[in-house]
């Protein structure tokens, strides 16, 4: 298999379909660094004529100088001298009148971030030179906040060119298993839970090896990629880099709300919202609130990272580090496995939401968190037009789910404030290590959902349904 085309299957598609479309086509990819966008464009590309321009930080004159020669070759012409763009693609449209032909600008991030006025050359391009062609134009960029505000945001001069957009997420839980065939389910969400689902990173760690050893292997070395990954991304993506690092490193300490966040990462909390905005607009952070709320109130709003790997470096390697430059990863990697398994608890709960989502026992429309006070639940699912609700439990830990839990979850239901006695209750649990007898033979007689972590393998397979 393929691995760098795992779940890709959507926006191949979508490719594969505009490509088939008659006209000008532009479309733009963007995503967060390593996500894969290079792979997918080079794989639709594969077979078809294409022009691929890998752009550089050297300015334009360089780019047009690499984009000429690429053209040279490609039409099997003498040595070009080229001073735009648009003189380029006057070249292209000459060359191929009416034919299908594919040009590519990967990190076009780069382009537009070392010369503004290149967002309005390519709309006249576009607009003129381009308009009764074939061309299928992709312009790619891994930096989300400058493809966002100066190629798709209402103010670009390139905004209502496109035909298409595709923004590349990590891939899913469910899709680890073709990069680590040998793992077992709980090893595939101990992955998870330190790589995410971004390809790059889940193609370093060696499948035939624990997630220790690779640990150990990978971000334990100073030469390695992981060892200052997000400190990379994070200057090359922000302006002001020191801050988000502060928030982040605050968020992966525990700190959950506004206040809190900002007091430890020493930022006033009016500043720290809108950081934290842009940390969202990254897909690095994410913004909660009870999943029953209609209007959400910030007294209820609480923040997490939301990418696994910024978790887990933020979490377990920043303030290590040192002692990895001194040599000492046999004593740091067992201080890791005694919070680990904490860490990956909240990961679990992410891993049966995806679940959830994939098995819809009732079709729910969103699902999320519940709190008030002092009271939790892992997971809430609605529907507001069937009055359908599901509450569940996610227990990773190492001793069997006993009937308390259950128990305990069908009282913490009664607290939650949503279609009250017009609802239809369900109820789910999810253990890594099992159920005890009592607590099966109670869920059984209450058609409860029970799934351990074997169960879970089996339906991600999509060889089964659920038990209860």
């Amino acid at each position: 298999m393929n691995l760098k085309f795992v779940n890709r299957k959507s926006e191949k598609r979508f490719l594969e379909d505009s490509y088939k479309k008659g006209g000008l086509q532009v479309i733009v990819i963007y995503g967060r660094r390593r996500v894969g966008k290079t792979e997918l464009i080079k794989e639709f590309i594969k077979d078809k004529d294409a022009i691929y321009l890998l752009a550089d930080q050297r300015g334009t004159a360089k780019n047009l100088e690499r984009f000429a020669k690429q053209l040279q070759e490609f039409f099997s012409l003498p040595p070009l001298k080229i001073d735009s763009f648009e003189d380029a693609f006057k070249i292209v449209v000459g060359k191929v009148k009416k034919k299908k032909l594919i040009v590519v600008i990967d990190e076009f991030s780069y382009l537009i971030e070392k010369d503004h006025a290149l967002a309005s050359v390519f709309q006249f391009s576009i607009d003129e030179i381009l308009k009764k062609t074939n061309i299928f134009l992709i312009l790619c960029g891994s930096s989300i906040g400058m493809m966002e505000r100066s190629v798709l945001s209402y103010k670009s001069p390139l905004y209502g060119r496109r035909t298409g957009q595709i923004r590349l997420k990590p891939i899913e839980f469910k899709d680890l298993k073709s990069f680590f065939p040998k793992y077992s389910m709980r090893e595939l969400v101990e992955a998870y839970g330190i790589l995410g689902g971004i390809p790059a990173y889940l193609k370093l760690f060696d499948p035939n090896v624990d997630v220790f050893k690779n640990i150990e292997d990978t971000f334990f070395i100073k030469e390695h990629l992981f060892y200052q990954e997000p400190e990379i991304i994070l200057k090359e993506e922000l302006r002001e880099p020191k801050v988000y690092f502060n928030l982040l490193e605050a968020m992966a300490k525990g700190r959950t709300k506004l206040t809190d966040i900002s007091n430890l990462a020493g930022i006033n909390a009016k500043d720290a919202g809108s950081y934290l905005n842009t940390l969202m607009e990254l897909d690095l952070v994410e913004r909660i609130y009870p999943i029953t709320e209609k209007k959400p109130k910030s007294k209820k709003t609480i923040y997490f990272i939301k990418d696994n790997f910024f978790v887990f470096w933020f979490r377990f390697i920043l303030g290590n580090r040192e002692r990895i430059e001194r040599g000492q990863p046999e004593v740091l990697l067992e201080e890791i496995k005694k919070e680990f398994q904490m860490h990956i608890s909240k990961i679990f709960e992410k891993v049966c939401m995806e679940f959830l989502w994939t098995k819809q026992s009732f079709p729910f429309t969103k699902i999320g968190k519940w709190w008030s006070r002092e009271n939790e639940i892992d997971l809430v699912a609605l529907n507001k037009q069937t009055r359908e609700i599901l509450f569940a439990e996610c227990k990773w830990q190492d001793k069997k789910v006993d009937e308390r839990v259950i128990k305990n979850l069908i009282e913490k239901s009664k607290l939650v404030d949503w279609n009250k006695n017009k609802r239809k209750e369900r109820f789910a649990l999810f253990s890594r290590s099992g159920f005890t007898g009592a607590c099966l033979d109670f869920c059984k007689k209450n058609r409860v959902m029970v799934f351990d972590i074997d169960s879970l393998e089996e339906i991600f397979k999509g060889d089964q349904k659920g038990n209860g």
